[in-house]
């Protein structure tokens, strides 16, 4: 492989590090199914394909394995710390599926696709896409002993685009929650009054607590969707 052109290698190894990365999202997973494996890969290579970054090229067989290794072990350090905020949406829709009590796998899946669906309409997987095409600068491919010394400036980048995009994940749930709170408040109240509206509140309170969530859940996008761009890729 020691033969291969430095764009070809370049290629490959980075191919390598955002499959990985790329596979570990669990919303896009948990939306797309096993589909998500073959879109992960033709997102990997096409970014890897468009990327420029100096290569150096592994001169013998175990230097190729040591290149691959340490572009595994990027792609999935990476792709663990990326895939917080998508962790903090999973749980905080399924928290209003044990808030709504209805069946968590319907609703989470949903709640997900609504949130991907923003996000693409958002724009907001543009900065995604040129930070891997762009990164490659600081994290070069095949070179793992040019890493640690921009780690030190990239980590805490990191973690504030983490913390922006975290604030945006768990605010997605809140007005959810609060709202299920209410209608389930004023259910209760109304099913203590005549002995006619218990049975009417048992049975009517369920569906309108999970058509407020819906409500509350399209709502918390529509109302301030610049906000929400800006808090997630943390620009303004």
């Amino acid at each position: 492989m020691g033969e291969l052109e430095p764009a070809l290698a370049g290629a490959i190894l980075l191919t390598v590090r955002w499959f990985i990365a790329l596979r570990l999202q669990p919303h896009w997973s948990l939306a797309l199914g096993r589909a998500w494996w073959l879109v992960a890969l033709g997102i990997a290579v096409g970014v890897a394909a468009s990327a420029d970054g100096a290569v150096v090229l592994p001169a013998s067989p175990g230097g190729w394995v040591i290149a691959l290794l340490g572009e595994a072990a990027l792609g999935a350090g990476l792709g663990v710390l990326a895939s917080l905020p998508a962790y903090a949406l999973i749980g905080g829709a399924a928290a209003s599926a044990a808030a709504l009590r209805t069946a968590p796998a319907p609703l989470v899946r949903a709640c997900v696709s609504a949130a991907l669906v923003a996000a693409l309409g958002l724009g907001l997987h543009h900065p995604a896409l040129l930070v891997l095409r762009d990164q490659t600068a600081v994290l070069p491919p095949g070179r793992p002993d040019a890493w640690l010394p921009e780690l030190s400036g990239l980590l805490p980048n990191v973690v504030v685009q983490l913390d922006a995009m975290l604030v945006v994940a768990l605010t997605l749930a809140t007005p959810v929650l609060l709202t299920v709170v209410m209608v389930r408040s004023v259910v209760a109240v109304v099913g203590t009054g005549p002995e006619v509206a218990k049975p009417f509140s048992d049975a009517v309170g369920p569906a309108l607590a999970t058509l407020a969530a819906l409500v509350a859940f399209a709502a918390a996008w529509s109302v301030y969707p610049v906000g929400w761009a800006r808090a997630a890729v943390a620009v303004g």
